[in-house]
Parts: structure tokens; C-alpha cells; sequence
């Protein structure tokens, strides 16, 4: 019930941005029993996820015990078009040291498997633009790039308290030559990005990706992952009310 008003508060604010009805395109509730995330596919959609074995069903992000650069990514293909504003949005919990990310990845990591441990998966490393990462630290758990990879940060700090789930927003507006990506954490913007060029042609899917860890222990978790797209209107009040959609979706979620 939950999953299905937001969606559906997505989609009707959304529109008042657009030009045509907004439409989800992806979305994923995590209601599975805590089998692989791998294989089984989106809510609306029917896409496949490719994902490594530390991404459950459930929204379980187990950790990822190993040496060195390493880490696991979940991956849904979505190729964005000119024209339109996308939202994509989840929730993560995330009370450790090492990082979750979520964002627009592109088509294959450069390993071109998404379902290993590796950690050419991550964001940081698979090329990814539009991305944003949380954990626990102490000191700037939060962080957001416009890519590809880690080129052009966005910005850090200690933005949301990572002890408490934390709404996680990205609207892409892909209106103008140049896109831009406005980042969102618990409904509150935190500024509109201009993308690099290769963002128009180096898109083509969302996910999520983690980290490595040192030793076991408790992992992290995601829910209510969302993409809705709407068709871009030429006036400026196209993405502020896109965004509007993202601030109400996570008042909703923390008022649930």
C-alpha cells in the first residue's frame, strides 16, 4: 500500500511539470523472501535485475567481505531520451562505514558483468554520472557526482543522519543539450548540476552498487526504488515541480 502511494504521488506531481501524463518506468518494492535479486524482475516493467550475490530481494545489501578495491552492483537498463524529466528515488538504509550508492549507470561495467564482485561495478569506477552515496562515518557520509565516475563532484558532507533510513532523490532533466541532475536527500534539494556531454550517450540504466567491508557484520538495506519519467515543458517550472514530486514522496515515507 505504501509503495503504491508513493508511486502514485510521483507520478501525479510529476505531470504538473510535463507536457503529457508522468508514467513510472521502473519500479521495485523488495517483497521478496530473501532469495538472490538477481534474475528477478521490476514491478512494472518486467525487466530482469542483474545484480551480485549481496543484492536480496528483500532489499538486503549484505556486505562485502574482501581485499582491496571490490564491490557488487545492481543493475536495471533504462536508456533516457531527450526531452523529458526523470526522477528516479529510493530509500537506503545504510549504518556503515562503507559506502551505498545509487544513480544512472551505463549499458556495462568495464569487467562487462554486473553480476560479479568487483570493482570495476561500483559507480565509482563503472563510468556512472547522476550518482549519490550515504554511509555512517562520523565525518561526510554523504557525497554526490555528476561523472562519469568520480569526475565533476557535486558535493559532501554530513547532510542526513545515516542512523535513520535516508530518502535518496536524483531528478535528471534531459530538456537542453546540456543535462542537468538535481540531488535530494529527505525532500530537500541539495542544487541543479550541469552534466558532462558524455551523460547524453553514456546512460543506459539505473542501480545501485557497494562497497567492500573489512569483516562480516550487519549490512545494509534499500526499498522503494522508483523511476518516473515525464515529457520536459519549456518553461523553467518544469523541473522545481518534478522536484516538488521528490520532497512530497519523502514526507510521505517519513511520515509512514
Amino acid at each position: 500500500m505504501r509503495h503504491l502511494r508513493l508511486a502514485s504521488l510521483v507520478a501525479t506531481l510529476a505531470a504538473a511539470a510535463s507536457s503529457a501524463p508522468a508514467a513510472t518506468l521502473l519500479s521495485e518494492s523488495f517483497a521478496g523472501a530473501g532469495g538472490a535479486l538477481n534474475g528477478t524482475t521490476d514491478d512494472t516493467a518486467g525487466v530482469a535485475w542483474q545484480s551480485g550475490p549481496a543484492f536480496l530481494d528483500d532489499g538486503t545489501i549484505n556486505r562485502v567481505v574482501a581485499g582491496g578495491a571490490n564491490g557488487e552492483a545492481a543493475f536495471l537498463p533504462f536508456v533516457p531520451a531527450p526531452g523529458n524529466i526523470y526522477s528516479l528515488s529510493a530509500t537506503v538504509a545504510n549504518s556503515q562505514g562503507s559506502w551505498v550508492a545509487l544513480g544512472f549507470m551505463p549499458a556495462l561495467p568495464s569487467g562487462g558483468d554486473w553480476t560479479v564482485t568487483d570493482f570495476s561495478v561500483r559507480h565509482s569506477n563503472n563510468g556512472a554520472h547522476a550518482w549519490i552515496l550515504t554511509r555512517a562515518s562520523g565525518g561526510n557520509d554523504q557525497e554526490a557526482f555528476n561523472g562519469p565516475g568520480t569526475a565533476n563532484g557535486a558535493f559532501g558532507g554530513d547532510i542526513a543522519d545515516p542512523n535513520s533510513p535516508v530518502d535518496i532523490g536524483i531528478v535528471l532533466n534531459t530538456a537542453d543539450p546540456t543535462w542537468t541532475a538535481e540531488y535530494f536527500f529527505n525532500g530537500a534539494s541539495q542544487g541543479v548540476f550541469n552534466l558532462a556531454a558524455t551523460a547524453n550517450t553514456g546512460i543506459a540504466g539505473i542501480g545501485l552498487s557497494r562497497d567492500r567491508n573489512d569483516a562480516a557484520g550487519p549490512g545494509a538495506s534499500v526499498s522503494n526504488l522508483v523511476l518516473t519519467g515525464v515529457t520536459a515543458v519549456p518553461e523553467p517550472a518544469a523541473a522545481g515541480l518534478a522536484a516538488l514530486a521528490l520532497a512530497a514522496v519523502a514526507a510521505v515515507r517519513r511520515k509512514d
